[in-house]
């Protein structure tokens, strides 16, 4: 049975071997095209591997003697003096058997094996850079965006990151500045169609179109495909960077631009020629082919003039980024999953808004996701502080929502060191009103007393920076029945800390921190951290009490911590450090003191039970 199979499998592929030297003999035989594409259906099998590659072949042949060309000067050139009409007839029906070829190869890009999928990803980006041979421009050579625009859709669509993806990533896009550029192109363009789709399918329509890929495939998956593409491309730093193309873009045109005029007319003339004899092949009606033909001589010249702008932009730099921008732009408005969500906070302000012509317009975006609570919020407060600091983005409510953040459960979040370095960040204006200061440094310390040790040894830094900083805000920590005492002044009993927090006028729950009161308050949670079980937290407790404090002149004077060698602490970064500690006086052998004796055994020597069981 196995060897019939094979023998089967053998005559068809030599079938099409066959068909493809008669095709490729003489444009009488272009029928054999049809017995090919016939085979040429998704499969590993070698029946319909040799009919890609026989389609390939087929497909740059005719690219190459001119039987893809629109044009019919270009036509004549190929064919002599054959009969104009049946060469525009066998054009069209030459173009719709290519046209037929690609919506396949499109198919192949869907099937679930990679031996499948890369051939044909292949093939068709084969196609793409012989556009300028296909449509007419053997002069020049052309990047077939619309087809590449349906590859890369077909890509983005296949499943989430999935090994073609891959392939295309480090085969195309990667090595190709064009390639990248026309990614970016066509990622805004998919973005901004799913979500036109989205939209339509909200207000009761359909909203997609039967078979339409991109309407049927997982939003997740989309959006994944989307963002690896965008969060892997890298935008070169300057000008010269550019250089490594697929297809060799045009320059800017600085010839003859009557001539280019009469050759644009002269196009339009055939295009005309050639919808007619489309017409005829399709078995379309004149009255429709007609208006068919008049609304695309209506749009063509836009068209035109918007690839060709796009095909010589690939050399400018700047036009690279503005599509960087657009595309990232379009991406940010589908919806997120939570986990990409997170990873896209924490990618933009470093990689993407430094090459963006216009970081402010990713200001609502990070606005919404700051204005989202959690970890949302934490990952978004660098990216708006950004816009803030250098783009004038105007946020009245920011240290508001900031001190809203300021939760017991902060001080366990997986990124509470990048948050704690950018609230030191936030905080270190000298023009930040002082009853913000006061609420910032009244809640901090609060959170302390119940903060694992790591969340300590941040906090205390950062308010003793604060209260250095501001001078105004002294009197918290030397305020009556309150006060903290240094020097020579009684020092009040720990105990003390129990009745100042019952008297205390800080309102906790008050979100608004003008109405607080913590300049009413005093930072009475200090004397209780100095008797914190870790002893570099009661030291640094305790620092509060010298004379730094006393006057504003000696505050003023006072040298001021490093608050980012306090955010990243751990517990094991503190046992860490704690087991290297050495004992001064011990020998490099010893190892630090433990608050634990080894067990050498169950039972102690001269246990009864010891001597039973030896």
């Amino acid at each position: 049975m196995s060897s019939s199979s094979g023998s089967s499998s053998d005559d068809a592929v030599q079938q099409i071997r066959d068909a493809e030297k008669d095709v490729l003999k003489s444009p009488a035989n272009a029928n054999g095209v049809l017995q090919i594409l016939a085979q040429f259906e998704p499969s590993e099998s070698p029946v319909a591997m040799a009919a890609l590659h026989a389609l390939r072949r087929i497909f740059s042949h005719y690219a190459t003697n001119g039987s893809l060309n629109t044009t019919r000067k270009r036509a004549k050139q190929a064919d002599g003096e054959a009969n104009e009409e049946s060469m525009r007839k066998y054009r069209a029906w030459v173009r719709k058997q290519y046209l037929a070829f690609l919506t396949k190869g499109m198919l192949w890009l869907r099937h679930e094996s990679l031996a499948v999928q890369v051939p044909a990803l292949r093939t068709l980006m084969h196609f793409v850079c012989r556009d300028g041979d296909i449509n007419g421009h053997s002069d020049q050579p052309s990047f077939g965006i619309e087809t590449f625009e349906r590859i890369v859709q077909e890509v983005v669509c296949s499943g989430a990151q999935s090994e073609i993806l891959a392939v295309f990533w480090n085969e195309f896009t990667e090595p190709y500045d064009d390639v990248r550029f026309f990614t970016f192109h066509s990622l805004k363009r998919i973005c901004e169609r799913r979500l036109q789709g989205a939209k339509a399918q909200a207000a009761g329509g359909d909203g997609r179109r039967q078979g339409d890929i991109l309407m049927e495939c997982d939003s997740d998956s989309l959006v994944r495909n989307v963002l690896f593409l965008l969060m892997k491309a890298k935008v070169p730093a300057y000008q010269e960077a550019l250089g490594k193309f697929l297809v060799l873009p045009p320059r800017e045109d600085t010839g003859n631009n009557e001539q280019k005029e009469d050759e644009e007319e002269e196009e339009e003339d055939e295009e005309e020629e050639e919808e007619e004899a489309l017409a005829l092949v399709s078995g379309r009606s004149t009255i429709l082919r007609k208006s068919y033909t008049v609304a695309k001589k209506s749009g063509k010249r836009k068209r035109d003039d918007s690839s060709s702008s796009n095909r010589a932009a690939v050399r400018v730099l700047k036009e690279h980024l503005r599509s960087f921008e657009a595309s990232w732009l379009a991406a940010l408005k589908l919806p997120l999953p939570s986990d990409l969500y997170r990873a896209v906070l924490l990618h933009l302000p470093k990689k993407v808004m430094p090459r963006m012509a216009s970081p402010i317009r990713l200001g609502d975006f990070f606005s919404d996701s700051y204005n989202q609570g959690g970890v949302a919020s934490l990952l978004a407060l660098q990216g708006l502080f950004i816009l803030i600091n250098e783009h004038q983005l105007a946020y009245p409510e920011f240290y508001t929502k900031l001190y809203a953040l300021l939760t017991p459960s902060v001080f366990h979040a997986k990124h509470r060191g990048r948050f704690f370095e950018l609230v030191s960040l936030f905080l270190t204006s000298s023009m930040i009103p002082a009853y913000i200061v006061a609420a910032f440094a009244k809640r901090f310390v609060r959170l302390a007393l119940s903060a694992p040790p790591s969340g300590a040894l941040f906090v205390l830094p950062l308010v003793h920076n604060l209260l250095l900083r501001h001078q105004s805000c002294l009197p918290l920590i030397h305020r009556g029945s309150h006060r903290v005492s240094t020097g020579s002044v009684a020092q009040k009993d720990s105990n003390s800390s129990a009745t100042s927090a019952a008297d205390d006028p800080y309102l906790a729950e008050e979100a608004l921190p003008a109405k607080c009161r913590a300049l009413d308050s005093s930072l009475w949670e200090l004397l209780t951290l100095e008797h914190h079980y870790h002893p570099e937290v009661a030291r640094l407790a305790s620092t509060f009490r010298q004379s730094n404090f006393t006057t504003e002149r000696s505050s003023a004077a006072a040298a001021k911590y490093d608050e980012k060698d306090f955010a990243y602490f751990t517990y094991r970064s503190l046992i860490d450090q704690a087991l290297a500690h050495k004992v001064k006086g011990a020998s490099d052998s010893e190892k630090a003191p433990l608050a634990f004796k080894k067990i050498g055994g169950l039972y102690e020597e001269g246990d009864a039970f010891a001597a039973l069981l030896a």
